[in-house]
Order: structure tokens, then C-alpha cells, then sequence
């Protein structure tokens, strides 16, 4: 290297100015902080959220009562009406969510959230960056015996499953009932019409697929 009159260091064999060094690093560094950064950002969000299921994780888990209830589930703007009657024991609101998907004959392959009496129910760990824990309650820790009414007075309140194609449930709590020791719970005991297929554009989707002749006798 040797010092150039004009105070630019040159290279003595490729004659390339070491002053444009600075700007290739520069422009290195700010293409390698986009590619980067969110790579970060994701890390950092993941590493958060294993840590609120590793504290999660350690609280006392919820303790059911012993209680037998009956729920009607109607899904609503579908005609005919597609709904059920399901009996089940007392536990979560994650676990109504799984009979509610047993029992309608979805495939739980998208997020779902209750609205109880204006208060939000989802699983933290399934929503992620959408739970909001002020605004959101935790439906793995929240049993049905703390949200629904102390006598048999029934209470309706609104399941939506996949917030792309909403489909939105009109769950109705019909009351306690009597466990028949003969009987496995939860179980299915009333209903009518298939549900719809997953991925069918809710429905406006569904219901064209109802007009469409191809898909008929397919779904009939």
C-alpha cells in the first residue's frame, strides 16, 4: 500500500481505492440486516413464547367437577341447519373444542376462539402472536364449570373455527343432566346434516357448492 497525494490509500497491484471498502461493507451490512432481522425478530417471538408454556406448564392444572352438561351446536348461515346435541363431562374449553370438532365432523386443522359472555377463549399456545393476554382468556385453563351457569338456566355463546372461512357456532348449554354409568361421554345424541367440507370458502362457499350439480350427490 502507499499513500496517495490526495489522501486515498490505493492498492499497489489492483490499484482499487480502499476508500470504497467502507460503502461495499455498508451496503453488505444493510443487506445482510434485512435478510437478518426478522430471522431475529422470529427467534426472539419463539424464544418468548417457549417461555410463557414452560411457565405455563408448571401451574397447577385445573381440577373438573364431576358434572355431566348437554350443549346444542348449530351452525349458523347453513340451510338446511347443520347442528348436534353432545353430552360431556366437565374439563377445559379446549377440550369442548375438540368434541365440538368430533362431533360436527370438522378436522381441526385451523385456530379457533370462543366468545363467553364477551370475554375471548383461545389456546395461547396455538394463536400465538393473536393472543392478547389482556383482551384473550386461556381456554386450556379455563374450565366449562367456571363459565357456565350455576343452575340449568341456559346460556348461549358463540365457537368460530377457522377466522379465513368463519365459521361461526351457536353453542347453546341445555343444562346438567344425570351420568348413566352405562354410557361413554362425551357422545353425540342428536343431529342433523353433514358438515360442510374444510377449505370451501365458508358459507357463500358452501353454499355454492350445494347449487353446483357436480358436488350433489357427493354431498347428499
Amino acid at each position: 500500500f502507499f499513500q496517495a497525494e490526495d489522501g486515498i490509500r490505493d492498492h499497489c497491484v489492483t490499484g482499487v481505492q480502499t476508500c470504497a471498502l467502507p460503502i461495499w461493507l455498508d451496503e453488505v451490512a444493510e443487506f445482510l440486516a434485512f435478510q437478518i432481522q426478522p430471522l431475529l425478530m422470529d427467534l426472539l417471538a419463539e424464544i418468548e413464547r417457549e417461555a410463557r408454556r414452560e411457565e405455563r406448564s408448571r401451574l397447577p392444572k385445573p381440577r373438573p367437577t364431576r358434572e355431566l352438561y348437554q350443549f346444542k351446536i348449530v351452525l349458523l348461515q347453513t340451510h338446511p341447519v347443520v347442528w348436534r346435541r353432545i353430552l360431556v363431562k366437565d374439563g377445559t374449553l379446549d377440550d369442548l373444542h375438540r368434541h365440538i370438532q368430533r362431533a360436527m365432523g370438522w378436522e381441526n386443522l385451523h385456530l379457533h376462539e370462543f366468545l363467553i359472555r364477551k370475554k375471548r377463549y383461545a389456546n395461547p399456545d396455538i394463536l400465538e402472536e393473536q393472543f392478547d393476554e389482556d383482551k384473550c382468556e386461556d381456554s386450556t385453563r379455563t374450565l366449562m364449570s367456571e363459565v357456565l351457569p350455576a343452575t340449568n338456566r341456559k346460556l348461549t355463546f358463540q365457537y368460530e373455527y377457522d377466522f379465513g372461512d368463519c365459521w361461526r357456532h351457536e353453542i347453546v348449554f341445555e343444562g346438567r343432566r344425570p351420568i348413566d354409568p352405562k354410557m361413554k361421554y362425551p357422545t353425540c345424541v342428536d343431529g342433523a346434516c353433514a358438515c360442510p367440507p374444510e377449505d370451501c370458502g365458508g358459507p357463500l362457499g358452501y353454499l355454492d357448492l350445494l347449487r353446483s350439480e357436480e358436488h350433489t350427490s357427493e354431498l347428499q
